[in-house]
């Protein structure tokens, strides 16, 4: 069930896509980064399967002279040490290059390159040597969850401003009054809202799926509120879910829900932040122009 959500807006803050871009920005890959853990080029297969077995790793880094030069995963190092245990890793491994990235990297980038790959490997500042990686179970730590919430919060935000303009004080429930009206408990929290001096509406004790059953209901909204490239009451559908899995601490992907979803689905809605900012911008500009 979605938790109720006070999102008044008694005045528009202008830069808050900005905001939310400033602190993902600030979280780089390097935030939720492990250290690699490594074996010698010269250890045996054997010794590269007991040491990812103890660590619960699927891979583990292959290092030559004090630096990472590959890696190997535990089904491949169960296969050769199977075939030959007393035999060396050598150069026997899967290259780092092309997984390896900046330890500047958005988590943005990150979440769209673990949607294709399992996982990453992270270079040094300033340097060409890796010495982290990240997983795909790294994207459940805190920093991605908070990304992720950022940016549906702040969805949330433009779609209670504009259901509130085209229905100003709760005119929606005269407009969508055959299929939509409002329920006992959300008239009850409005009542206890106010009689504890809060500012706000009827609107602002709507959760989340409510709010997007007035905008599908209202054509106009509903046209507004959904990117060109997608059908109505598509993204805002997948946006609910997301958002519930995040209020109640469950995975971010599922079995209907893949990364690169998950990846999509943030993007989409990063995206509709600004189309949906940059509008109301150009209204608050036109009425501007008409009281001058």
């Amino acid at each position: 069930m979605d938790t109720h959500s006070n999102l008044a807006i008694n005045h528009y803050n202008r830069a808050a896509l900005a905001s939310v871009d400033s602190i993902v920005w600030s979280m780089p890959i390097s935030s939720i980064a492990e250290v690699l853990v490594c074996v010698d080029v010269n250890d045996t297969w054997s010794r590269a399967v007991q040491v990812m077995k103890k660590n619960h790793f699927d891979v583990v880094g292959v290092r030559e002279h004090g630096q990472a030069i590959g890696y190997v995963s535990l089904d491949a190092a169960t296969r050769e040490s199977e075939s030959r245990p007393a035999g060396s890793i050598g150069h026997c491994t899967e290259r780092l290059e092309k997984l390896a990235v900046d330890s500047s990297l958005s988590l943005l980038e990150t979440l769209h390159g673990l949607s294709s790959s399992q996982r990453l490997f992270v270079r040094k500042d300033r340097t060409h040597h890796v010495d982290r990686i990240v997983t795909r179970a790294d994207l459940q730590k805190a920093p991605v969850r908070m990304l992720v919430f950022g940016y549906i919060t702040l969805l949330e935000i433009h779609l209670t401003d504009r259901i509130r303009e085209t229905f100003p004080r709760d005119t929606w429930q005269l407009e969508l009054g055959g299929c939509l009206q409002a329920r006992k408990s959300e008239k009850k929290e409005c009542l206890r809202r106010e009689s504890e001096g809060e500012d706000g509406e009827l609107l602002d004790c709507l959760d989340f799926s409510r709010k997007e059953d007035i905008i599908a209901g209202t054509p106009r909204l509903a046209r507004e509120c959904t990117p060109p490239h997608m059908e109505g009451e598509v993204l805002l559908s997948q946006v609910h879910s997301l958002r519930n899995a995040l209020a109640h601490g469950r995975s971010l992907a599922n079995r209907e829900r893949q990364w690169a979803d998950v990846a999509e689905i943030v993007s989409d809605v990063r995206d509709l932040n600004a189309l949906l900012e940059g509008r109301h911008e150009q209204n608050v500009h036109s009425r501007c122009e008409e009281v001058s």
